[in-house]
């Protein structure tokens, strides 16, 4: 047997590395920026907040239809939606949540649909005219009625449901219908009230595009066990309670807020 002369050269492409060989670095925050370029304080405060809310690479530049108070909003919402494929939109009425939801879906660059009370058709329409937004728009009604003659959304299409807290009961029609149309697609759920009487209700929202398991990190092992727990749970309305769910204000990475 004629044995092969050592050589230096590595066997193959590039050489393995091993999981257990793998160190923590001492200062994470020191590998956002190259040892060798110099970076101004406020540009490396800002790629080091960013990181610690695990915001990843910056958002697209709101559109110039947005108010100042509202591109804060667009910027939390479309990092969140990039994150968890979706989003809960709950900010008080008259905040011009609609501008925002349209920023947001402008910013994907993904195909619209947008799914809202037949009354409301001609609003969403004539919004999305004037901003030069192409969409497709369905109806609850008709996600309650005729939900088998559906056609399917585009992969990777960006949804925007309106009026979303009356997709709170995962028992109803219209509820299955859009889970199963949310496949492949990115959504943005907007409402002014998305918990009426229990805590389950938000739970529900959050399932039609997280992972049962998706909020282990935020103590929360299974939507769908939390949903049964919290059924029988009752929030409470005195006058000294109030429950806003936001996702423009978190100061941590989550679909959602609660501030009381």
């Amino acid at each position: 047997m004629v044995s092969m002369p050592e050589t230096g050269a590595p066997c193959c492409g590039s050489a393995r590395i091993l999981a257990e060989t793998l160190e923590a670095p001492r200062e994470p925050l020191a590998l956002l920026v190259d040892p060798l370029v110099p970076v101004p304080p406020a540009d490396a405060c800002r790629l080091a907040a960013r990181a610690l809310l695990d915001l990843g690479d910056e958002p697209s530049g709101p559109p110039p239809w947005l108010a100042p108070h509202q591109v804060r909003a667009f910027t939390r919402i479309l990092a969140i939606v990039r994150r968890f494929g979706g989003a809960v939109l709950a900010d008080v009425v008259g905040s011009g949540k609609s501008y925002i939801a349209l920023a947001v879906a402008r910013a994907t660059a993904a195909p619209l649909v947008l799914i809202v009370p037949a009354v409301l058709v001609d609003q969403w329409r004539a919004l999305a005219g004037r901003l030069a937004l192409s969409v497709r728009i369905e109806t609850h009604e008709r996600l309650s009625r005729d939900r088998r003659s559906l056609r399917s959304f585009a992969p990777g299409s960006f949804v925007v449901v309106d009026e979303s807290h009356r997709f709170r009961n995962a028992q109803t029609r219209r509820y299955g219908a859009l889970a199963r149309l949310l496949v492949h697609s990115r959504v943005l759920l907007v409402t002014a009230t998305p918990v009426h009487n229990r805590t389950s209700d938000l739970l529900h929202l959050l399932r039609l595009f997280l992972r049962d398991d998706a909020l282990v990190a935020y103590g929360v092992p299974s939507l769908m066990v939390a949903a049964r727990v919290t059924l029988k749970r009752s929030i409470y309305s005195g006058p000294n309670f109030s429950l806003v769910v936001t996702s423009v204000d978190s100061g941590t990475m989550s679909p959602w807020e609660v501030r009381t």
